[in-house]
């Protein structure tokens, strides 16, 4: 984003076409300044006239302004008397000056961070030396046991009396990263920046992870002078997912961060009394994505759960079409299940399903079958019917779509099973924040709207 904005003088001659202008600059030099369309009107126009001839005005044409022959011209402010820089145009009207206008055409603009962070996608993966201009997101990255954020800001600033003076007295800003406060490199105290080759750069660092998923996302890079922003450029901070490097967990040490961030700013249904653990390779829950432990209402999620399909598909069909073998007329075909997900997506599935697990402990009721749905609830309970009777826990054959290890779970607790997979597609109340997602990899940082 730029600022447009250095004390040019315009010169509405409504007599006279004009392509080009010599405009002097100082006492030994000159420039050609590239003329435009004249604007229709006054209003139309974003500059307002600081200057004009006092007895000059009522002299011209009703429509000189809306449709005097000519061009308009950009000149650049002069020391000299106005009237000397025009002497040289042959045969022009001493009595009708020209219209001077004065047009603020500095300029200054960001080059780093440059762009929306969420269309175009410049990631910073925390090296100097691959660091290129116009980075746009940023990543904390580790050196000697601390986890740093660095951002290198760039704008370019003309002309060059202009970058100097914002140089002089200007400054950057950037927003602090929740808790962690931004800390100017020493070459830039308070933002001040360095002035090289016309560009006008500063370093800034945040260092330690912030305690909360709101300190990230979108912030607001901006270049102060004179009291006003001359320009500004969002960007966007994220954290990596997969790693540890959050603030210190006490429910469950060595946790990612996804699981960390994700449950303190509710972003994807993770209870607040919710814990993460990695099943051993010869645990029975080693491939699950999440569970609940009998007589416990403390859901588990494992490495599995962020990654419930590939990173590179837009999803997966987890649709299961289910018959009852024994009686398809009481207990007519059903189908349950719907779509798996990646990152936010994946855990708000896997947190409805456990959450109806939980809800399914809080009835009561004669239990024949043993799968959980009381004998009175089993008819209708969450839209499904099941059979009640003794040995039918699996009224449709849940077990046959999973390995020999589950099915003497599946056995007993299909039909409590069938309502949980239900749930994935039907319990709205739990939805997953795509704005709340700075995950990398994540929804916003691969623009994935939905699985």
């Amino acid at each position: 984003m730029r600022e447009a904005h250095s004390v040019f003088k315009m010169c509405i001659i409504p007599y006279f076409t004009l392509t080009t202008f010599p405009v002097l600059t100082d006492s030994s030099a000159a420039k050609t300044v590239a003329t435009a369309a004249i604007p229709s009107s006054r209003e139309g126009y974003t500059g307002v006239p600081l200057r004009m001839p006092s007895n000059h005005e009522s002299t011209l044409p009703s429509n000189a302004w809306g449709a005097a022959a000519g061009n308009w011209i950009f000149r650049e402010d002069v020391s000299s008397p106005l009237a000397n820089s025009f002497s040289h145009l042959n045969g022009f009207p001493a009595a009708i000056p020209p219209i001077v206008w004065e047009v603020d055409v500095r300029k200054a603009e960001f080059i780093t961070p440059k762009g929306d962070p969420l269309v175009r996608k410049q990631m910073y993966d925390g090296w100097d030396y691959l660091r290129p201009d116009g980075i746009n997101q940023y990543n904390h990255h580790t050196v000697n046991g601390q986890h740093i954020l660095t951002m290198n800001l760039k704008a370019e600033v003309g002309p060059s009396d202009y970058a100097s003076k914002v140089a002089q007295s200007g400054f950057f800003t950037v927003e602090d990263v929740g808790n962690i406060p931004a800390v100017w490199d020493s070459a830039n105290p308070g933002g001040k920046p360095t002035l090289v080759n016309g560009y006008l750069t500063a370093k800034v660092t945040f260092t330690g992870m912030p305690d909360s998923n709101a300190a990230f996302g979108l912030k607001t890079a901006k270049l102060m002078h004179g009291g006003k922003e001359i320009a500004s450029n969002p960007y966007a901070v994220y954290f990596d997912a997969l790693s540890s490097t959050h603030p210190p967990c006490t429910t469950c040490p060595n946790c990612p961060n996804w699981f960390w961030y994700w449950r303190e700013g509710k972003v994807c249904g993770i209870p607040a009394d919710s814990k993460y653990v990695v099943p051993s390779p010869y645990d029975d829950l080693k491939n699950a994505y999440a569970f609940v432990n009998k007589g416990s209402q403390t859901v588990f999620l494992t490495p599995k759960a962020f990654f419930q399909y590939p990173i590179n598909k837009t999803g997966y069909s987890t649709t299961k079409e289910l018959s009852c073998l024994y009686d398809p007329v009481t207990y007519p075909p059903i189908t349950v299940g719907g779509y798996g997900g990646f990152g936010i997506y994946a855990v708000e599935r896997i947190m409805r399903h456990e959450t109806e697990h939980l809800e399914i402990r809080k009835l009561t009721g004669t239990d024949t079958d043993g799968d959980g749905i009381p004998d009175a609830r089993e008819a209708d309970y969450r839209g499904l019917k099941t059979d009640p009777a003794k040995g039918r826990g699996d009224t449709y054959n849940l077990k046959s779509h999973f390995s020999d290890r589950d099915r003497d779970y599946y056995d007993q607790f299909g039909d409590q099973e069938l309502r949980c997979y239900r749930a994935e597609t039907h319990n709205t109340s739990i939805k997953a924040d795509l704005k709340k997602d700075w995950s990398i990899p994540g929804m916003q940082h691969l623009k994935k709207v939905s699985p």
